[in-house]
Protein backbone atom coordinates (compact mmCIF):
# COMPACT_ATOMS: atom_id res chain seq x y z
CA UNK A 1 0.00 0.00 0.00
CA UNK A 2 3.12 1.84 0.98
CA UNK A 3 4.16 2.02 -2.96
CA UNK A 4 1.05 2.61 -4.19
CA UNK A 5 0.81 5.64 -2.55
CA UNK A 6 4.14 6.94 -2.80
CA UNK A 7 3.78 6.02 -6.97
CA UNK A 8 0.86 8.32 -6.92
CA UNK A 9 2.39 11.27 -5.41
CA UNK A 10 5.46 10.92 -7.23
CA UNK A 11 3.71 10.81 -10.56
CA UNK A 12 1.30 13.39 -9.47
CA UNK A 13 3.86 15.93 -8.48
CA UNK A 14 5.54 14.72 -12.55
CA UNK A 15 2.09 15.72 -13.67
CA UNK A 16 2.18 18.77 -12.07
CA UNK A 17 5.88 19.90 -13.03
CA UNK A 18 5.60 18.77 -16.78
CA UNK A 19 2.22 21.16 -17.33
CA UNK A 20 4.18 24.07 -15.26
CA UNK A 21 7.31 24.26 -18.19
CA UNK A 22 4.07 24.61 -20.59
CA UNK A 23 4.81 27.70 -23.05
CA UNK A 24 3.24 30.42 -21.95
CA UNK A 25 0.35 30.91 -24.05
CA UNK A 26 -0.54 34.29 -22.95
CA UNK A 27 1.95 35.62 -25.81
CA UNK A 28 1.94 33.15 -28.50
CA UNK A 29 3.85 34.17 -31.67
CA UNK A 30 2.16 36.28 -34.34
CA UNK A 31 2.72 36.52 -38.16
CA UNK A 32 1.47 39.01 -40.39
CA UNK A 33 2.18 39.28 -43.90
CA UNK A 34 2.71 42.58 -45.29
CA UNK A 35 4.45 44.50 -47.87
CA UNK A 36 8.43 46.03 -48.55
CA UNK A 37 5.80 49.82 -48.13
CA UNK A 38 6.09 48.78 -44.05
CA UNK A 39 9.68 47.69 -43.56
CA UNK A 40 11.70 49.88 -41.79
CA UNK A 41 13.98 51.90 -43.84
CA UNK A 42 17.45 50.48 -43.05
CA UNK A 43 15.58 47.04 -44.36
CA UNK A 44 14.09 48.62 -47.64
CA UNK A 45 17.38 50.25 -48.45
CA UNK A 46 19.40 46.97 -48.18
CA UNK A 47 16.85 45.01 -50.23
CA UNK A 48 17.28 47.99 -53.15
CA UNK A 49 20.86 48.01 -52.95
CA UNK A 50 21.32 44.36 -52.76
CA UNK A 51 18.63 42.46 -53.97
CA UNK A 52 16.23 44.79 -56.23
CA UNK A 53 17.63 41.81 -59.36
CA UNK A 54 15.23 39.12 -57.01
CA UNK A 55 11.58 38.79 -57.19
CA UNK A 56 9.91 38.94 -53.53
CA UNK A 57 7.63 35.85 -52.81
CA UNK A 58 6.41 37.46 -49.69
CA UNK A 59 7.34 39.26 -46.72
CA UNK A 60 6.42 38.61 -43.03
CA UNK A 61 6.44 40.14 -39.63
CA UNK A 62 7.00 37.95 -36.89
CA UNK A 63 6.25 38.55 -33.02
CA UNK A 64 7.40 36.22 -30.45
CA UNK A 65 7.29 38.00 -26.93
CA UNK A 66 9.45 34.99 -25.77
CA UNK A 67 12.27 35.03 -28.20
CA UNK A 68 15.81 37.37 -28.04
CA UNK A 69 15.32 39.22 -31.16
CA UNK A 70 11.10 39.74 -30.59
CA UNK A 71 10.04 40.60 -33.36
CA UNK A 72 11.95 40.51 -37.05
CA UNK A 73 10.90 40.86 -40.45
CA UNK A 74 11.57 37.72 -43.06
CA UNK A 75 11.98 38.71 -46.78
CA UNK A 76 11.63 35.39 -48.46
CA UNK A 77 12.27 35.10 -52.54
CA UNK A 78 11.12 33.20 -55.58
CA UNK A 79 14.44 31.72 -55.67
CA UNK A 80 14.43 30.60 -52.12
CA UNK A 81 16.44 33.26 -50.34
CA UNK A 82 15.65 34.72 -47.40
CA UNK A 83 16.36 37.77 -45.26
CA UNK A 84 16.03 37.81 -41.63
CA UNK A 85 15.86 41.89 -40.11
CA UNK A 86 15.28 42.65 -36.52
CA UNK A 87 12.99 45.51 -35.60
CA UNK A 88 15.13 48.45 -36.14
CA UNK A 89 15.86 47.20 -39.98
CA UNK A 90 18.99 45.59 -39.50
CA UNK A 91 20.01 42.27 -41.53
CA UNK A 92 20.49 39.37 -39.37
CA UNK A 93 20.57 36.50 -41.39
CA UNK A 94 20.68 35.91 -45.13
CA UNK A 95 20.74 32.39 -46.51
CA UNK A 96 19.85 30.48 -49.82
CA UNK A 97 18.23 27.01 -49.37
CA UNK A 98 19.15 25.92 -52.77
CA UNK A 99 22.87 26.55 -52.15
CA UNK A 100 22.95 29.20 -54.68
CA UNK A 101 24.84 31.47 -54.32
CA UNK A 102 24.28 35.36 -52.42
CA UNK A 103 24.68 38.75 -53.50
CA UNK A 104 28.20 39.51 -51.03
CA UNK A 105 28.20 43.74 -51.45
CA UNK A 106 27.15 44.03 -47.79
CA UNK A 107 29.37 41.38 -46.40
CA UNK A 108 32.62 42.79 -44.90
CA UNK A 109 35.88 43.25 -47.51
CA UNK A 110 37.98 41.04 -44.91
CA UNK A 111 35.59 38.40 -45.12
CA UNK A 112 35.20 37.89 -48.79
CA UNK A 113 38.80 38.48 -49.02
CA UNK A 114 39.25 35.25 -46.64
CA UNK A 115 36.92 33.20 -48.78
CA UNK A 116 38.64 33.77 -52.24
CA UNK A 117 41.75 33.38 -51.19
CA UNK A 118 41.70 29.93 -49.33
CA UNK A 119 38.06 28.65 -51.02
CA UNK A 120 38.52 30.32 -54.52
CA UNK A 121 36.13 27.76 -56.14
CA UNK A 122 33.58 28.48 -53.06
CA UNK A 123 30.12 31.04 -52.94
CA UNK A 124 28.71 32.46 -50.26
CA UNK A 125 25.60 31.11 -49.66
CA UNK A 126 25.05 32.44 -46.20
CA UNK A 127 25.76 34.90 -43.63
CA UNK A 128 24.58 35.00 -40.08
CA UNK A 129 25.33 37.73 -37.44
CA UNK A 130 26.33 36.14 -34.25
CA UNK A 131 27.61 37.44 -30.90
CA UNK A 132 30.73 36.49 -31.47
CA UNK A 133 30.77 37.81 -35.25
CA UNK A 134 29.70 36.24 -38.15
CA UNK A 135 29.14 32.86 -39.35
CA UNK A 136 29.79 32.20 -43.19
CA UNK A 137 28.35 29.20 -45.19
CA UNK A 138 30.02 28.38 -48.62
CA UNK A 139 28.41 26.32 -51.29
CA UNK A 140 31.07 23.76 -50.49
CA UNK A 141 28.94 23.10 -47.16
CA UNK A 142 31.93 24.40 -45.50
CA UNK A 143 31.10 27.38 -42.36
CA UNK A 144 33.63 29.58 -41.48
CA UNK A 145 33.43 31.62 -38.00
CA UNK A 146 34.83 35.40 -38.04
CA UNK A 147 34.90 38.48 -35.72
CA UNK A 148 32.74 41.23 -35.64
CA UNK A 149 35.71 43.02 -37.76
CA UNK A 150 35.89 40.56 -39.90
CA UNK A 151 38.92 38.40 -38.92
CA UNK A 152 38.84 34.42 -39.22
CA UNK A 153 39.01 32.95 -36.05
CA UNK A 154 38.03 28.97 -37.04
CA UNK A 155 36.08 26.28 -38.72
CA UNK A 156 32.79 25.59 -37.61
Amino acid sequence: MKKIFTTLVLCTAIGFTLSSCHNDDDHPTTTEIMTEANLPEPAKNFINQFFSDYPVQTIKKIVNPNAIQTTIYEVEYTNRMEIDFDVAGNWLDVDSENNLPIPTGFILPSIMDYVKTNYPLAQVKGIEKKTMGFEVELTNSIDLIFDPNGQFIRLD
